[in-house]
């Protein structure tokens, strides 16, 4: 999966991705058990316009639980990284339009022609350049397969009751067990070690918004 990590300043090349449409991601992950790496493509302009934005995303979701792999298709940081975890396997790329999933695969191998385009600087937004699904082999399938997915704009969680969705915070499913309720929903029970853990900071804030966002949105999205 590939995002950014902060809401972008004006004229900054690179589209926003806000975090909760990752957090809807890792959460439908969570619930049909697909292994999920986080790639946080675009590095080289993250360090030269927004310093200190990769570290701020690392501490959030290392500290949930996942592998986070920042990587670059102009420098080449993190593109073996990437060309490893695709070995002997099938892996789906997917994002925002303009996070550049395309041109990672490119840089993956280049003899693969996925399609790219420029980001709107009118919006910030990436063009639909990829219009459906389509897998590549890469280096002859020796890499594995990867699936090149269109740009998504919105997400929406589907087939989960909203007292299940901690469930699928991984960093919530390990601290609370603690709860002093069962089933707790961290949001106003007393003795909630969720709610503990947060004022304590090993739970990220922006995290358990994204928790409440989700409980708030009712079935908007089921």
């Amino acid at each position: 999966m590939q995002v950014h990590p902060k809401k972008n300043s004006e004229g900054c090349s690179f589209p926003e991705v806000k975090l909760p449409f990752l957090d809807r991601i890792l959460v439908t992950c969570e619930m049909f058990g697909i292994p999920a790496t986080i790639l946080l493509n675009k590095t080289d302009l993250y360090r030269e316009e927004m310093p200190g934005a990769i570290e701020d995303f690392l501490a959030i979701y290392q500290s949930a639980g996942y592998e986070v792999l920042p990587c670059s298709t102009r420098t080449g940081e993190g593109i073996e990284e990437v060309r490893s975890r695709c070995r002997e396997k099938v892996c789906l790329f997917c994002g925002d339009s303009g996070v550049g999933k395309s041109s990672l695969i490119k840089a993956l191998d280049p003899s693969v022609e996925p399609k790219t385009a420029a980001l709107s600087t009118a919006h910030l937004q990436g063009r639909h350049t990829t219009t459906f699904y389509e897998m590549f082999p890469l280096n002859g399938g020796r890499d594995g397969f990867v699936i090149d997915s269109p740009g998504l704009r919105a997400f929406g969680l589907s087939g989960v009751e909203k007292e299940e969705i901690a469930l699928y915070f991984p960093e919530m499913l390990r601290i609370g067990a603690a709860c002093r309720y069962q089933p707790c929903t961290h949001t106003h029970e007393p003795g909630c070690a969720v709610k503990e853990a947060l004022e304590k900071g090993e739970i990220a804030p922006e995290r358990y918004q994204s928790y409440l966002g989700m409980l708030e949105e009712e079935n908007k999205y089921r």
